[in-house]
């Protein structure tokens, strides 16, 4: 009789834990979940803004180039096409993250679209550094027998700075994709 109300009770506490470790499970995946929309939501708000930067930094340095007679119409078509194209590169990141929100997806397929992601974003960042180097390159080649040294020393300045921000906020950008890969495969591995 003692062995059937040991198997019993040792039945009872069998189910208790496997209760509280569904539940674990569960909690852990409803935290890990939030946790992907927090850090989702960071990736968005940084493309939409650089986008809608993009796009208001075109008539604006149009208004800037042209206003002062500094610069020819022909160095300002350039500097705003090269901007556009930048602008046009940060919407399609944009898209593709719209893309990867809005799908119902697996969590392998989730890491899959991530690192395309990841990937353009790294690419991004190469490309943006040389269209830098080009514009400042390309405004002193062009501009220089029409700018005053200090112009010129001033928009050298001016993109170096620029630049260094851009730099820290892209690498800030890039471990915030890395936090988010590192929570994907967390849940991943909860759900092995």
């Amino acid at each position: 009789m003692e062995l059937e109300q040991l198997k019993q009770e040792w039945q009872l506490l069998n189910n208790k834990v496997e209760k509280v470790e569904l539940r674990n499970r569960q909690l852990t995946q409803e935290i890990m979940g939030n946790k992907l929309k927090s850090q989702f939501q960071i990736l968005m708000s940084y493309d939409r803004f650089w986008f809608i930067c993009a796009l208001l930094i075109i008539p604006f340095l149009a208004g800037i180039m042209l206003s002062r007679g500094t610069f020819t119409e022909g160095s300002t078509i350039w500097m705003c096409s090269l901007v556009f194209i930048c602008a046009l590169w940060q919407g399609y990141m944009l898209l593709m993250l719209k893309k990867i929100q809005n799908k119902e997806q697996s969590i392998i397929k989730l890491t899959i679209d991530m690192q395309r992601y990841q990937i353009y974003t790294k690419t991004r960042f190469i490309a943006g550094l040389v269209i830098l180097v080009i514009m400042i390159v390309g405004l002193y080649l062009f501009e220089r027998n029409h700018m005053e040294p200090v112009a010129m020393l001033g928009g050298f300045i001016g993109g170096t700075i620029g630049g260094t921000i851009g730099v820290a906020l892209e690498v800030k950008h890039l471990r915030n994709i890395s936090s988010y890969m590192n929570t994907l495969h967390e849940l991943k591995e909860d759900y092995q």
